[in-house]
């Protein structure tokens, strides 16, 4: 008799396991012997293709070369100036809505060896 009792709760144990589903963290998991394997099938996958990048062509390059200096006759000696550095006068001519102009002033060496105009 205790064998029958042994032998009905094994068989009654097995058919609930059969028919409970297992769980792992929330999700569906298969789990089945025999007939019924598996119980719980997975669900087909689902393709999510990635997300679009857009890509933006740099701006283009645009060289714009340095200012050139100015270029003048000087038209006396140099001097020293009220600032301590060295002057001289200097006459040019400049395009002025177009037409040339002639031009006058006065430049001052820096100390590092470019001359600034003053006036």
């Amino acid at each position: 008799m205790s064998r029958k009792i042994v032998g009905v709760l094994l068989v009654s144990a097995a058919l609930a396991l059969l028919t409970t589903p297992a769980s792992a963290h929330g999700a569906r998991v298969g789990i089945g012997v025999g007939i019924g394997f598996p119980v719980f099938a997975y669900p087909p996958p689902i393709y999510v293709p990635p997300p679009r990048v857009v890509y933006y062509p740099p701006p283009p390059v645009v060289y714009a070369p340095p200012p050139s200096g100015l270029y003048a006759d000087p038209t006396g000696p140099a001097y020293v100036g009220p600032s301590g550095a060295y002057c001289r006068e200097f006459q040019t001519s400049a395009v002025i809505d177009g037409r040339r102009q002639p031009m006058h002033g006065t430049a001052c060496q820096q100390p590092d060896g470019s001359w600034r105009v003053v006036r």
